[in-house]
């Protein structure tokens, strides 16, 4: 059965709590509005509150090192607990690149949405994504919720990352670090969310955010598989 577009916009308002106006809003404006210099004040303010004496300690031998007072080194006096009070780049860097990844994904999926309820949307892109609009502009309830459903999720995470990294107390809490992350042997890019609308590797349960495949796409991509691994049956083939 195919409904009105206005549908998938009561569909959101309803999950969200919000007038669709105001979700486009949030979306468009949703950034991180602390910097290097609040967080390192912040920080620095904190020690001295609560560890004035050990801060004292490390300004003299942050002073000795030239460097700027108050943003202690990994190395020195009692370093796990100095190690609290450091501002710690690559978390700021974190936060913002995976808010853009999700206003990304969340803009994208808007751009769709938009698409179908003005009648305007390419319909390679339909087609791309298997949606089914009809003569009169219509769409289907399975594919209102493989739009709606997404969008909710990662417009979600989106306001829960944006709140987190506008918090100071945040840089405290919690530390990423380049080294970190390579020690424990992993790809820096694991740590963040795909920009992708669909990925088939997520096609299992408990992922959520990406805009499911139909059928028809599965048997798409089952075809396009079983050709590529044909075409290097033949390879070998040739080689013997």
């Amino acid at each position: 059965m195919y409904y009105n577009p206005s549908v998938i916009v009561n569909k959101l308002e309803q999950e969200l709590r919000l007038n669709y106006d105001d979700i486009v809003h949030y979306v468009a404006t949703a950034r991180v509005r602390v910097n290097e210099k609040k967080i390192k004040s912040y920080l620095d303010k904190r020690f001295q509150n609560e560890n004035s004496e050990l801060k004292e300690k490390v300004d003299k031998i942050e002073l000795s090192n030239n460097k700027t007072s108050g943003q202690i080194s990994a190395k020195g006096i009692n370093e796990l607990i100095s190690y609290k009070y450091y501002f710690e780049p690559y978390t700021l860097e974190y936060f913002k690149k995976t808010v853009r990844i999700y206003k990304k994904k969340c803009n994208n999926i808007i751009k769709i949405i938009n698409g179908i309820i003005d009648g305007n949307i390419p319909r390679e892109i339909l087609q791309e994504l298997d949606i089914k609009v009809s003569k009169n502009g219509n769409i289907i309830m399975s594919d209102i919720l493989r739009l709606t459903e997404p969008l909710v999720y990662n417009f979600n995470r989106l306001k829960e990352t944006v709140q987190r990294a506008n918090k100071l107390e945040t840089y405290y809490e919690y530390k990423l670090s380049l080294d970190s992350i390579r020690n424990n042997e992993s790809n820096v890019e694991v740590i963040y969310p795909s920009e992708e609308l669909q990925n088939i590797h997520y096609e299992f349960e408990g992922e959520r955010g990406f805009v499911p495949y139909t059928k028809q796409q599965k048997l798409l991509l089952k075809k396009q598989e079983e050709t590529i691994v044909s075409s290097i049956c033949d390879v070998y083939k040739n080689l013997k």
